[in-house]
């Protein structure tokens, strides 16, 4: 007897191991196995090179991938350390301390930094002791300090169902009973309570400094729970889903992942990865991995312990057919390394430094993953943060003093966290329900209509937060991001950076978390690289080892050494000047919606160059007029002073013109209508119905010819228009025609069919449903999939609202979500003033102080406080809002002048030496006041409306001012300021105009 899958044939005796590893890959996130066999692959390049067509400056990528850290369990007291042993930390000066931490949440002592932190490591089973805990811990042990002697511990229990487990019912409070592990193997630390235990920049010391002097992240998570596979996978290619049992062909395949002899099942990837985008876009890459030449070769950590530099399953690209080198074949020649050939873009360690230094015609790749030796992966039980960082400083300080430092971004960040203690609790995006393992956390998530991604189980996530640092000199300078993050946003940076599209685009399984991963880019400022490179002292985490007789131990241990002032460049031969190509030259914006920004516009038309950068002018689209307009893409060679680029600032050749429609758009009050069987409602009635608005232009009658209205059934119906020449966005009107009774299919409705929220809000699909005022008349609505709103950015998504009813499923329904930007009020003038007696409105205060909101309306100022009678200072707030979202209000004062004596003399003119100035700055209009009278003299004001611009002495009647004023109209008129000589008498206005230039 046989199992058939496929044209495939697999032995009884085989079965068996065939659903253990169906088991063990879906505990480990990795679901939908089936099992081949396959053939030998053979691979080669046939794309030109197309390495530094990327969209920033950075032309090389370079992840250092480690093992198994929580973000808590390296950074808990961050920036703060004991310093009680190993070696001293001192935080630079301006060091961020607005840091999601255990210190700053009060699960570890912090009444002083340093002293407290060392003299209380309470690993027992006590209550928290409010001497040094503000925060209560639920778990059964609290917080402890690991120190430097104790780099090596024992492995934790980081499997999908027990991280889970560790999270409780959310309250955090499990980990103990959860994934606590201990051990008594030779030099591995072990003690009560060690899942809850940390380090600090006493042992972690490099990695605390580069933090110091490049940018981390605070919220950076594991995409989903579980062990290492699942963490490699969810790196380059976003999905663990669609695992395959592999019979080899090849009897002795030398480095099959889990095996050579063909009657042993071994596990491979049915989708792409992002080796297969960078194939198909003409990019170098490879992974490089200790150990990967020679599997036996074995490394010695810390404590002496040996151990094998080569692990299988944490060999990433080895589970997918396409990049896979199973035999471990070396590269034909150096010149190979990054491209096709026999190495299949697979490596040994150690040409990575061959690349880096160009040896033998090699080159670095523009993407580069580094996996180091087990003894230096930071992975508990057979590595520790000692060994990790003696791997972290030799690979840096090297790529910091190659020629390619200019251009490269460094990532370090991790496949998982142990199980390690971190105090943030996750929100659940992907929920999972009926995987094994899969606990409430998860599964109450699914209950609450969090989705399951293309609806595979097995996938939970996020589960805690990773250490994510990024080293580059266009990195932030001792800046901490909380931008949300996971390890999939590592590869959507590489796919955005080289355009390569989405892992979906190409793979036979979707559902990959790429395109839903937040970006990287909050690490980085593109405008203002750092000059310096900082190399740190490989030996210095050896404790004593770098600084004996140093009594300097910030200078030893944080030292920063100087700018390399010149670097011979990556590429010395001459670039011919680069070409743009787009892959789009007709795009539509809605009409009244804010413009792109230009990087999102050149991503919009899939603009390209072959080298330096690209640009585009969008001052000429006006957003609020629906019309046609064109914009040019340019581009140079080191338009953004890119040292690499030998031939900076040659124009690229063939500039794309792209047709850019501002379109009236339409909505639907109702997007879904009911009408009885029998009769056909008019275009015009069914318009009606549907509560058909356009913006920018004229509705069409809808086209209803192809609807049996004698029949029941649901309909989709196209509701147009236009304006200037320009087509409508259309709207889908859902058109149900029922029979009257119980068998009419259900009906849903929404009581909002737009919402608002600010950028940076997070909803749950569950939060929104009930803000829409989702409902249907019988039966059950879906789970909502906000999967394609980008709450980061301003903009206006559609949200597909269904729902059924046993078979009976009802017309789906649109929900439009609007992002919106919280809008920023500015004022020119942060007090006005006003003779006693008149009462200013609430448009002349506006116009006094020359408010403007960056978008939606200002609000009328409430003067109610303001006694026009009553001499003083009065403080008034301006308000405003757009589509709901509250401004930060601005506070102006109203000062209302005393009343002064009869007047002896007067203002009797104002004159400018011009009336109106064309400028794109700011101009200076020279102001001549006269005065006559008895005594013409004291102070005299400027104003501009109700706000004082300026004031100034008379002379012998006369004074002038120079006054400074920005593009706009004003109406300047002059009076003298309260004395006990004169009153507030007024010259005639005379107008002023600044016109933009």
């Amino acid at each position: 007897m046989s199992l058939r899958t496929g044209q495939h044939m697999i032995s009884k005796r085989h079965r068996r191991l065939r659903l253990w590893l169906v088991v063990v890959l879906a505990a480990a996130g990795l679901t939908g196995v089936v099992t081949v066999a396959l053939p030998g692959q053979s691979r080669a390049d046939t794309l030109p090179d197309n390495s530094r067509n990327t969209t920033t400056p950075i032309k090389h990528v370079v992840v250092l991938y480690d093992e198994n850290e929580s973000f808590d369990h390296y950074f808990g007291t961050y920036p703060y350390a004991a310093n009680s042993d190993g070696t001293p930390f001192t935080p630079a000066p301006g060091t961020p301390t607005d840091i999601n931490t255990m210190l700053n949440a009060g699960l570890v002592p912090g009444d002083a930094p340093g002293a407290a932190v060392a003299a209380h490591n309470p690993n027992a089973s006590l209550p928290p002791d409010s001497t040094f805990y503000t925060t209560p811990n639920p778990n059964l042990y609290q917080p402890g300090r690991l120190t430097s002697s104790q780099a090596i511990t024992c492995d934790q229990n980081h499997s999908y169902g027990p991280e889970q487990q560790a999270m409780g019912t959310g309250g955090l409070d499990k980990f103990v009973e959860s994934t606590n592990s201990t051990c008594t193997t030779q030099g591995t630390f072990s003690s009560p309570g060690l899942v809850m235990d940390y380090y600090d920049g006493n042992t972690v010391t490099g990695v605390w400094n580069y933090a110091q002097n490049y940018a981390m992240s605070d919220n950076n998570w594991d995409t989903i729970f579980g062990p290492s596979t699942p963490g490699h996978l969810n790196l380059v290619s976003g999905n663990t889903y669609s695992g395959t049992a592999v019979v080899g062909t090849d009897i002795d395949a030398n480095g099959d992942t889990f095996g050579n002899a063909a009657s042993v099942a071994t596990p491979s990837m049915h989708g792409a990865n992002i080796g297969d985008l960078l194939n198909g876009k003409g990019v170098s890459w490879g992974w490089f991995q200790g150990g990967f030449a020679s599997k036996t070769a074995t490394s010695q950590n810390v404590a002496g312990a040996a151990q094998q530099d080569y692990v299988a399953h944490h060999d990433a690209f080895q589970y997918y057919t396409s990049t896979a080198n199973w035999a471990h074949t070396p590269p034909a020649d150096n010149a190979e390394i990054g491209h096709g050939g026999p190495a299949n873009h697979q490596y040994d360690l150690s040409l990575f430094d061959d690349a880096l230094n160009n040896v033998g015609g090699a080159s670095l790749p523009a993407v580069s993953m580094l996996k180091p030796p087990h003894a230096e992966d930071a992975h508990p039980g057979n590595s520790g943060p000692l060994d990790e960082q003696a791997f972290l400083t030799k690979e840096i300080n090297a790529i910091e003093k190659s020629p390619y430092w200019s251009s490269t971004a460094i990532v370090v960040t991790y496949d998982d966290s142990d199980g390690w203690y971190d105090h943030v609790a996750p929100t659940i995006t992907n929920a999972s329900t009926g995987a094994a393992g899969d606990t409430t956390i998860c599964t109450r998530a699914a209950a609450d209509g969090v989705p399951m991604l293309n609806g595979y189980a097995g996938r939970c996530g996020p589960s805690q937060r990773l250490p994510l640092l990024v080293i580059s000199p266009y990195a932030r300078k001792n800046y901490v991001s909380h931008a949300l993050t996971n390890q999939a946003s590592v590869l959507r940076f590489i796919e955005d950076n080289w355009s390569t599209g989405r892992i979906d685009d190409i793979s036979a399984v979707k559902g990959s978390f790429d395109a839903s991963a937040g970006r990287l880019d909050d690490l980085f400022d593109w405008t203002h690289p750092q000059g310096n490179e900082v190399l740190l002292d490989s030996t210095m985490y050896q404790p004593g080892a770098s600084c004996t007789g140093v009594t300097d131990f910030s200078t030893c241990i944080n030292a920063t050494f100087g700018a390399v002032t010149s670097k011979p460049s990556d590429s010395s031969a001459p670039v011919p000047a680069p070409t743009i190509t787009a892959a789009r030259h007709t795009v539509t914006l809605r009409a009244e919606d804010p413009l792109p920004s230009v990087a999102d516009f050149l991503g919009d038309v899939g603009a390209s160059t072959t080298a330096g950068t690209l640009s585009a002018d969008l001052s000429p689209v006006k957003p609020d007029v629906v019309g046609t307009y064109s914009v040019t893409v340019t581009g140079a060679l080191g338009a953004t002073g890119d040292p690499t680029a030998p031939d900076s600032g040659v124009p690229a050749m063939n500039p794309q013109t792209i047709t850019v429609q501002v379109a009236p758009f339409i909505t639907l009050a109702h997007p879904t209508v009911t009408v009885t069987a029998g009769t056909a409602p008019s275009p015009t009635f069914l318009r009606s119905l549907a509560g058909a608005t356009i913006v920018g232009g004229t509705l069409a009658l809808p086209d209803l010819s192809g609807i049996d209205f004698s029949q029941a059934g649901s309909h989709q119906v196209q509701i147009t228009g236009g304006g200037n020449g320009v087509p409508a966005i259309p709207a889908t009107l859902t058109v149900i025609v029922a029979k009257a009774g119980p068998s009419a299919a259900p009906v849903i409705t929404l009581a909002k069919p737009v919402l608002t929220y600010p950028v940076g809000a997070s909803p749950t699909a569950a939060q929104v449903a009930t803000a829409a005022g989702a409902a249907i008349t019988h039966g059950a609505l879906d789970p909502l999939d906000l999967s394609g709103v980008k709450f980061s950015k301003p903009g206006t998504y559609g949200v597909t609202v269904s729902g059924a009813d046993g078979t009976q499923h009802a017309a789906p329904v649109t929900l439009s979500i609007a992002v919106v930007a919280t809008p920023v009020i500015t004022v020119g003038q942060s007090a006005i003033t006003t003779p006693a007696g008149t009462a200013l409105t609430s448009d002349q205060v506006l116009a006094g102080t020359m408010a403007t909101i960056s978008s939606g309306a200002l609000d009328p100022v409430d003067l109610t406080g303001v006694e026009p009678g009553t001499p003083g200072t009065y403080a008034v707030r301006i308000t405003g809002s757009d589509r709901g979202i509250a401004a930060k209000p601005v506070t102006v004062t109203i000062q209302v002048l005393t009343p002064v004596a009869k007047p002896i003399a007067s203002v009797t003119t104002l004159t400018l030496s011009k009336q109106s100035v064309t400028s794109s700055k700011p101009v200076t209009a020279t102001v001549t006041v006269t005065a006559k009278g008895a005594t013409p003299t004291g102070k005299v004001g400027v104003y501009n409306g109700s706000a004082l611009l300026a004031s100034v002495k008379l002379a012998k009647g006369t004074a002038s001012v120079a006054l400074t004023l920005p593009v706009g109209g004003y109406t300047l008129h002059a009076e003298y300021l309260g004395s006990t000589e004169v009153t507030a008498s007024t010259s005639k206005a005379v107008t002023f105009t600044v016109t933009k230039k």
